[in-house]
């Protein structure tokens, strides 16, 4: 939620529940997820014919890249997509909730 999201420090674990488990979008008695919008990429081939998809997936490597970026974000941890661990400026805070908004916002749900 945002409220955990903005409390400080950042409540990471609950926002990351929220990230794959969902919240408030019900649909059929089931909660859709934003990680599953990245996800779906992965394993839909009808998704990967998407300009964007193609564009994004030649850029970096991955169908699923906004959930491999955010998970590492959410678990401060390092992978090719940043330094959440030992990164100067992606183990700070700050920068975390700015990239995890900025991820969620700009790749996953655009």
């Amino acid at each position: 939620s945002e409220a955990a999201h903005a409390s400080d420090p950042p409540d990471y674990v609950t926002s990351k529940g929220i990230y794959t488990n969902g919240k408030n979008s019900d649909s059929n008695g089931e909660f859709r997820t934003i990680q599953g919008f990245s996800k779906d990429y992965a394993t839909n081939t009808d998704y990967q014919t998407e300009p964007f998809a193609i564009l994004a997936n030649n850029f970096w490597g991955a169908w699923d890249y906004g959930d491999q970026h955010l998970i590492a974000a959410f678990d401060g941890t390092d992978n090719s997509y940043g330094n959440y661990a030992t990164g100067a400026l992606g183990s700070d805070d700050g920068a975390r909730k700015q990239i995890i908004k900025k991820v969620i916002k700009f790749q996953v749900v655009m």
